[in-house]
């Protein structure tokens, strides 16, 4: 794991740690030759790198097209405060280094959800097994037995950055809403408990196809052209 994250970085640090790219900004110039910035971040948060490079332009293009999104970067620099915000500064010296990396652990960049995936799992299972309706109930039972599906769906997040966004987040979410719905049968006595129950643990189901887990949560191309809501008709 790492030894740096970022909502634990101060003013002055020492920084010696890897990141995940989320977006870079263009080169351009600055007084003493020329810079980029490069947003980066880990579970804990982001943070805004600035690169500060002599006057060969070709050497810093070079560097800012080494890596992009969403690689894992190794950032040697040093913390500081601008206009109220925390940065972190990296010179064209010896000792400050900003590079692609290979050599990083998954859990430091995508958090988990705080509760256990098996035993999330087993309550959707339990909730299945609670429809009575035949039709609605082998349709979800369909849906549990799709091994591939599931190995996909207990891991997806619910979004990428609202709410229930990590590992697990889309079945939490989904959970959530199965409560609701139950909770709403209760009250109103007429409604479908059936009915609602399975939209509920089905009205997300897209966004197992739509969002991408690697080191950030992002939107698949096919995501970004169709959206959950189809994708999961």
């Amino acid at each position: 794991m790492k030894s740096q994250y970022v909502k634990n970085l101060k003013s002055g640090d020492r920084i010696d740690s890897v990141f995940a790219v989320k977006f870079k900004k263009p080169v351009r110039n600055y007084v003493n030759g020329y810079m980029f910035e490069v947003r980066v971040a880990d579970k804990t948060g982001e943070i805004t790198a600035k690169y500060w490079g002599d006057n060969d332009e070709n050497s810093v293009q070079k560097l800012y097209d080494d890596f992009q999104k969403p690689d894992v970067i190794k950032v040697t620099g040093t913390a500081n405060e601008y206009m109220g915000r925390l940065e972190i500064g990296i010179s064209k010296t010896d000792s400050d280094i900003l590079e692609e990396t290979k050599e990083y652990d998954i859990i430091d960049f995508v958090k988990s959800s705080e509760r256990d995936i098996d035993e999330m799992m087993n309550e959707l299972t339990g909730t299945a097994e609670s429809i009575k309706n035949a039709h609605l109930k082998t349709l979800l039972e369909k849906m549990l037995k799709d091994e591939k599906f599931i190995d996909r769906f207990k891991k997806a997040p619910a979004s990428m950055m609202y709410h229930q966004n990590c590992i697990g987040g889309l079945l939490e979410h989904t959970l959530n809403v199965v409560k609701i719905c139950e909770t709403l049968c209760d009250i109103y006595t007429g409604l479908d408990r059936d009915l609602l129950v399975t939209s509920s643990v089905l009205h997300d189901v897209g966004k197992v196809f739509e969002l991408e887990v690697s080191t950030v949560i992002d939107v698949s191309e096919d995501g970004m052209l169709r959206g959950h809501i189809i994708m999961g008709e």
